[in-house]
């Protein structure tokens, strides 16, 4: 939590001290996807793919109306990041959850593959041979 409230009075990210896990229907999360999209890495890119998608807010969550949910509010980098690795860490965590809970749900498709393999005696041996090499 010190390292929440650090990165907090340095400007990095919202109030940390909240139970709050919903976004509030005011909140402007295309401005902070807008500005998670300047991030030089993997999850700036896809901050800026998820801010030209419709807008899909998070769909869980309770509002204890105090404070919204932690949240990146200016763009950093390692450097810039006073305290070390973990402060570094916690505020990446803390970007990526925030990318994360606005993803589209993903899907996906089960199958079974059932197959009958008939080796000659020759051929079970090489194989068996080549498993036991590795």
């Amino acid at each position: 939590m010190e390292i929440a409230e650090q990165l907090y009075q340095e400007g990095y990210l919202s109030y940390p001290r909240t139970q709050t896990t919903r976004y509030p229907d005011d909140f402007d999360i295309g401005g902070t996807l807008s500005l998670l999209s300047d991030q030089p890495n993997k999850w700036g890119a896809l901050a800026a793919w998820l801010s030209l998608q419709p807008p899909l807010p998070p769909k869980h969550g309770i509002d204890f109306e105090d404070h919204p949910p932690i949240h990146p509010v200016a763009v950093a980098s390692p450097k810039d990041i006073k305290g070390g690795g973990m402060a570094w860490r916690l505020y990446e965590a803390v970007c990526q959850h925030f990318i994360a809970s606005l993803m589209p749900d993903a899907f996906y498709e089960e199958r079974k593959l059932v197959a009958e393999v008939k080796l000659t005696r020759d051929a079970a041996e090489v194989l068996l041979e080549a498993v036991a090499a590795k």
